[in-house]
């Protein structure tokens, strides 16, 4: 399957293009207290590391709450590889 056909499978279920943290973890196959202890906690890591080593897609700052495309979702599943202890 490809970015597109991905990215329309996600519509269809969601009928939204941007989604939001729970949404997009379920989609990218973590958990929501996963992701959120990415951004805050003993053990949060920076949003560049983040970025940096692709541990899960790009987000968008949208009314100050992280927010995901399903189109840069569908590109980081297709392009990444499964990281070793990923939840």
């Amino acid at each position: 399957m490809d970015k597109d056909g991905m990215a329309k499978l996600m519509y269809q279920k969601h009928q939204k293009w941007v989604l939001s943290m729970e949404e997009a973890a379920i989609e990218w196959g973590s958990s929501y207290s996963y992701v959120s202890k990415l951004f805050g906690g003993a053990n949060a890591l920076s949003e560049k590391m983040i970025l940096d080593q692709q541990i899960i897609p790009p987000w968008i700052e949208y009314g100050g709450r992280r927010m995901w495309k399903i189109n840069d979702i569908a590109a980081w599943l297709l392009n990444t590889e499964y990281k070793e202890g990923k939840k």
